[in-house]
């Protein structure tokens, strides 16, 4: 699956990153991370400044599919 970034200006696709399952959820961090809950239990965290994949837990949560994030 894809997680796709979009600029608010012009409305085209900046950059676009292959994520290792289906996104159930997504929110923006403070520091300009953007994180997505994946249905397979995985969580990818993208780095939206240097428009690059920072990390991808593959196995964060077992059990139902959570639908909503937040971060402190």
């Amino acid at each position: 699956m894809k997680v796709n970034i979009w600029s608010k200006q012009t409305l085209g696709l900046i950059e676009n990153f292959e994520v290792p399952g289906e996104v159930a959820s997504m929110c923006i961090a403070s520091n300009d991370q953007i994180v997505a809950g994946l249905i397979n239990g995985g969580i990818a965290i993208i780095d939206a400044v240097k428009l690059q994949m920072s990390r991808v837990l593959e196995r964060a949560h077992t059990g139902t599919v959570v639908s909503c994030i937040s971060l402190r």
